[in-house]
């Protein structure tokens, strides 16, 4: 009779641990109300387990990201400072036209104040303003003084500072209060409980679901048993 094989959820990485995690809850209730019955408050136990292991790769993933808006945001500053610079140096310009069209460019920078210094969300509203301003109001100023490249360089750099702060804010969630290692050992315990229902059920042959889920998923274990046989976990990443 078709049984589970061995998952080595010890060497799985963090995120290949959850997905399958969250797939095998997906399998067992699709399998239909006998396969749900007979795992009572085992699947239940289970889905908790899963639930805190989410909140903590959520963590990792947010954890990460913040590292990654912290350079972002220096790139913007970069482009945000070089413009206004180039743009003051403008002022002194010969050139018809030039001294002008760099001292409204410069008002109208100078009105959003010190924008590098402000928090990330005042930071996002402003420069979204200044380019607003440069594509519409000063259109011409920026087009006379040739600030295309320096405009091109900080709309690339906001955008990837926008784009990191939405997933910041979709990953937001507090601190998780168990250890990540402790969760995964409570899931991968529960998971096992629930192998060994799912295995007896199939053994005895009486109800042909438990065959089929155990075919389903199956697959999935050959696939990262291969896949993941020599790696390390990172779980002390994660903490």
């Amino acid at each position: 009779m078709v049984q589970f094989k061995v998952l080595k959820f010890s060497v799985l990485p963090n995120e290949a641990h959850a997905n399958y995690a969250n797939n095998a809850i997906e399998t067992f209730e699709d399998a239909g109300e006998v396969v749900v019955v007979a795992l009572g408050q085992l699947l239940n136990e289970f889905k908790d387990w899963c639930a805190l292991e989410n909140i903590g790769i959520h963590w990792v993933r947010k954890d990460a990201l913040t590292v990654l808006i912290v350079a972002a945001d220096k790139d913007m500053d970069r482009a945000l400072v070089g413009l206004l610079k180039y743009v003051r140096s403008l002022r002194y310009s010969s050139q018809p036209g030039f001294s002008a069209a760099a001292e409204r460019v410069i008002i109208m920078l100078d009105g959003y104040g010190r924008v590098y210094e402000k928090a990330y969300e005042a930071q996002e509203g402003a420069v979204n303003a200044i380019l607003w301003q440069f594509a519409n109001t000063y259109a011409e100023d920026a087009n006379l003084l040739s600030l295309g490249a320096w405009i091109a360089d900080l709309t690339s750099t906001f955008e990837k500072f926008k784009l990191l702060l939405a997933q910041r804010d979709v990953h937001s969630l507090e601190k998780p209060t168990m250890p990540f290692k402790q969760v995964r050992k409570g899931l991968e315990g529960s998971y096992h409980k629930i192998v060994k229902i799912i295995n007896a059920a199939a053994l005895l042959g009486l109800q042909p679901e438990f065959a089929v889920l155990i075919n389903r998923l199956n697959p999935e274990i050959d696939r990262l048993n291969a896949e993941f046989h020599r790696a390390k976990h990172d779980i002390a990443h994660a903490e």
